[in-house]
C-alpha cells in the first residue's frame, strides 16, 4: 500500500504534469494527494485517466492559487467524509478489505491563518478513532533543523503545529526522499 502527496504548484504547465507522470510512474501510490493543482477539476480529469487512476475527488481553486485532489485505483474504495478548501478527508477500504482514514490537508499559506489548519485537524480528529494518516503540505514545520537556512523559525509557531498533532493523536512517520524538497522557489 502506497499512498503519495505532492504540492504541484500548479498542474496547468507541462513541466509540472511530465514531473508527476514521472513520480506517478515511479512510485506507483494506491492513493494520490494533490494540493495547489490551480486548476478547476474539469480539466483534471484526462490527467486522472492518463495516469491510470480510477476515481478522484477536486476541489476547485478559489483565484489563482490552492485547489486539492484525492485520486485512487480501482482496488480501493473511498467514501468522502469532508472536505473544504484545504483538505479533503476520507474512509478508505484497501483490497484487503482494511479500513482507515485518510486525510490530506494544504495549510494555510499566510502565517497569521495558520490556526485555521490546527482548529481544522483537531476538529477532524475529534470524529473518529480508528487508524489515521495525514499527508499533505501544511505549510509549517515541526522543528527547526527541518529548513534550511540562517533565520530560525519562530517556535511558537512551529509549537502550535506540534500541539495539534499531539492532539490529534498523530506522530510525524517520516517520508522517503531528498530531505529539503523546496528551495528558492525550486520544487
Amino acid at each position: 500500500m502506497s499512498c503519495l502527496s505532492w504540492n504541484c504548484s500548479g498542474l496547468g504547465n507541462q513541466l509540472a504534469v511530465r514531473a508527476l507522470r514521472e513520480l506517478v510512474r515511479k512510485e506507483d501510490p494506491m492513493v494520490l494527494f494533490l494540493c495547489e493543482t490551480r486548476v478547476i477539476s474539469s480539466k483534471l480529469d484526462t490527467t486522472r485517466r492518463s495516469f491510470g487512476f480510477y476515481g478522484c475527488f477536486s476541489v476547485d481553486p478559489r483565484g489563482t492559487g490552492g485547489g486539492v485532489e484525492m485520486l485512487w485505483k480501482e482496488d480501493w474504495v473511498l467514501s468522502l467524509r469532508s472536505y473544504s478548501d484545504m483538505h479533503i478527508d476520507v474512509d478508505v477500504w484497501d483490497a484487503f478489505e482494511n479500513q482507515w482514514r485518510l486525510t490530506g490537508v494544504y495549510g494555510r499559506l499566510k502565517t497569521c491563518r495558520r490556526n485555521e489548519t490546527w482548529c481544522l485537524l483537531r476538529s477532524l480528529g475529534m470524529t473518529y478513532n480508528g487508524p489515521w494518516v495525514c499527508c499533505g503540505d501544511f505549510n509549517e514545520i515541526l522543528f527547526d533543523h527541518e529548513k534550511s537556512g540562517s533565520v530560525a523559525r519562530n517556535e511558537a509557531q512551529m509549537e502550535a503545529f506540534r500541539g495539534a498533532l499531539d492532539y490529534c493523536g498523530l506522530v510525524d512517520i517520516g517520508f522517503t526522499g531528498p530531505w529539503f524538497t523546496w528551495e528558492r522557489g525550486i520544487t
